[in-house]
């Protein structure tokens, strides 16, 4: 029953955490900025989102992975390859980012006397959802390797199983 749940049960449990916290990050955006988003998006939202959906899945399974061989090496060295795939997660901002500042770059250079507002508006709305992106690429991203080490602290003491007697009665 022990090793049923410490290496089948929770890790699959843990490896879905993220999932669920992605999916709330992603209703939590009210309806109208995710309709705004979807109408805006540009080649830059496509990439960041490409990456981050690819790295995503890639630390999940890595996430699993670590928790189903979780030894009790006390070091955490069962999530190396999701600590070291985590640290990809600062990129997507600094996508978006690069994302802004082309859309920017790309209204000013469309802007002629006289443009109405609403063009103005309209050639500036991908700057803004190339920044979305980074930040929801780079938060979903963060959810794996904290669920991982939340994970190990719960599943390493169960598998080491009872420790010793500590009034020597066995």
């Amino acid at each position: 029953m022990n090793a049923l749940l410490v290496r089948g049960m929770l890790p699959l449990l843990f490896a879905l955490g993220p999932w669920v916290m992605a999916f709330g990050l992603l209703i939590a955006i009210p309806a109208e900025a995710r309709e705004f988003y979807s109408l805006h998006m540009t080649r830059i939202d496509w990439i960041i989102l490409a990456f981050g959906a690819g790295l995503f899945l890639w630390q999940s399974l890595a996430l699993w992975l670590g928790l189903v061989t979780a030894q009790c090496t006390g070091d955490g060295s069962d999530l190396a390859w999701l600590r070291q795939l985590s640290m990809a997660v600062e990129w997507f901002p600094l996508l978006g980012l690069l994302g802004t500042v082309i859309s920017i770059l790309q209204t000013l250079a469309n802007l002629s006397p006289g443009t109405p507002v609403e063009e103005v508006i309209k050639n500036y709305s991908p700057a803004l959802t190339a920044t979305a992106s980074g930040l929801v690429a780079a938060l979903a991203n963060l959810f794996p390797l904290w669920m991982g080490n939340l994970g190990l602290l719960l599943i390493q003491p169960l598998a080491q199983g009872p420790g010793p007697d500590p009034y020597g009665e066995d």
